[in-house]
């Protein structure tokens, strides 16, 4: 089907039941299912041609992995926003409201778009797919967005990994897979070898795989699955991209993904059918033999070529609770998601050179985790080295509220981790909310030049934001 037959056959939808975004926020609380069947991909078929098989128009890039799944889309949507290229995103999963997951560009859909795309999808859910989850229903929603505003392809991130996500129903264009560690952050190699198996699972014949894995057995084993498969096997992420200090050293290779998926993308589909100009920094003009005319010099004098380097440059990696610096709160407050090993180092590494670039008055963390999500003994090594560079603290608090769809529950103990923290003479104190530990932080240090970090799990961002919008009311 056309695009312009798809965007006639959906306008000609007959009108369905209104829901409110509270009411469609319910619904999606309730379906979310904490594993992926069969059935999953088939009810994403079966929404997807009941809509009007949108998916068959779009062109799809997923993104699964460890961690920077979602710092990779960010980029990538940005640096098609430099050549004026759109893009459409599906993130995962969101901190305040669903509509924080779907994007086009840069920009988050409207309450209004979201409420009424979803009422349409959850009418087909009622009807052809009663089985589906919020996955499927969040996927429809993206891929809808996605065609009717003029967008040619769009990025997924890949929530967990799982030979039945519902997306495996559909080949990529491109399967990026940032990292891949243990579900703790261990690299036991049993574990990865299932990992990388089943998030291989999502590429098909012709989908170029795009890595930032640095572990060489990882790697291999990508390749092998990928000719297997008859992907298109592309060289794996070597060096990081020129980042403003200090985003290079903790996020680099994220944008060095973004930038491999961009190239890719652009060589495959667009390339071929338009004329390199000086205004794009991913095609590149050819050069001309011979000394450049007088002509040509003012040329590039008054229109000067853009370049990648200068683009990175000026891009900083901000993005809501992945390392976000919230430096208009007194004190400063930096947010995380990170909920794994790999994660946690490397957002404490991120602070560490923030408090190299300028020291800080007092680091306060304050930390929420699920239980088993953090294995203790290497847990227990970061904090060490953490503290002992930084001099900083730690406020330990219980997961109490946990946000749909980001697989977290059951909080940790609270009381046993501090008594282990305290054990190693780092500082250390138990809450037994997240707004007491946070009141605390925020008295522990200097009001103009400390920081609170609020890390550990995607729930206890969430539990920051909950806080604002009741201080706010």
């Amino acid at each position: 089907m056309s695009l312009q037959e798809l965007k006639k056959t959906t306008s000609a939808a007959k009108a369905v039941a209104m829901r409110t975004y509270q009411d469609i926020a319910a619904y999606l609380d309730a379906r979310w299912s904490s594993a992926y069947t069969a059935q999953s991909k088939h009810s994403l078929i079966a929404l997807d041609k009941a809509l009007g098989n949108p998916s068959q128009t779009l062109k799809k890039v997923y993104v699964a992995g460890t961690n920077s799944k979602s710092l990779t889309i960010h980029f990538t949507s940005r640096l098609f926003g430099e050549e004026s290229l759109q893009c459409g995103a599906l993130y995962a999963p969101h901190i305040r409201l669903y509509q924080e997951r779907i994007c086009i560009g840069t920009q988050e859909i409207s309450e209004k778009a979201f409420v009424d795309l979803a009422c349409e999808v959850i009418e087909k859910v009622e009807t052809v797919a009663p089985d589906a989850s919020s996955t499927e229903i969040l996927c429809m929603i993206t891929m809808l967005h996605s065609v009717r505003n003029n967008v040619e392809f769009a990025l997924f991130e890949i929530d967990k990994f799982s030979q039945n996500h519902p997306l495996s129903a559909f080949i990529p264009d491109i399967l990026t897979i940032t990292r891949v560690t243990g579900k703790m952050g261990t690299e036991k190699q049993e574990e990865l070898n299932q990992e990388i198996f089943e998030v291989m699972q999502l590429a098909g014949s012709g989908t170029h795989v795009i890595t930032g894995d640095q572990t060489k057995h990882s790697v291999s084993c990508m390749q092998k699955l990928a000719e297997e498969k008859k992907c298109v096997w592309e060289m794996p992420i070597r060096k990081l991209v020129p980042l403003p200090y200090p985003y290079e050293q903790i996020h680099g290779r994220a944008a060095a993904l973004a930038e491999r998926i961009s190239q890719t993308y652009v060589k495959k589909f667009i390339e071929p059918f338009i004329a390199a100009t000086t205004t794009s920094v991913l095609i590149k003009t050819k050069g001309k033999k011979g000394r450049p005319t007088l002509e040509a010099k003012k040329e590039l004098e008054l229109n000067p070529q853009k370049t990648l380097d200068q683009f990175w440059c000026k891009t900083i990696a901000q993005l809501s609770g992945r390392f976000e610096l919230l430096a208009q709160e007194k004190p400063n407050v930096l947010l995380d998601t990170a909920s794994n090993l790999d994660a946690i180092e490397n957002v404490l590494f991120g602070v560490r050179l923030l408090h190299y670039q300028k020291p800080l008055k007092g680091i306060t963390l304050v930390i929420g985790a699920t239980a088993k999500n953090l294995e203790q003994e290497t847990f227990m090594k970061i904090l060490r080295y953490f503290a002992k560079k930084t001099g900083g603290m730690v406020a330990i608090c219980p997961v109490q509220e946990f946000v749909p769809g980001s697989y977290e529950s059951d909080s940790w103990n609270a009381e046993t981790m501090t008594n282990n923290i305290k054990g190693l003479k780092i500082k250390a104190k138990m809450f037994k909310t997240f707004v007491e530990a946070y009141n605390y932080a925020a008295q522990s240090v200097d009001s103009k030049d400390g920081l609170v970090v609020i890390t550990g799990s995607k729930s206890i961002v969430h539990a920051y934001w909950n806080l604002q919008k009741q201080l706010a009311a």
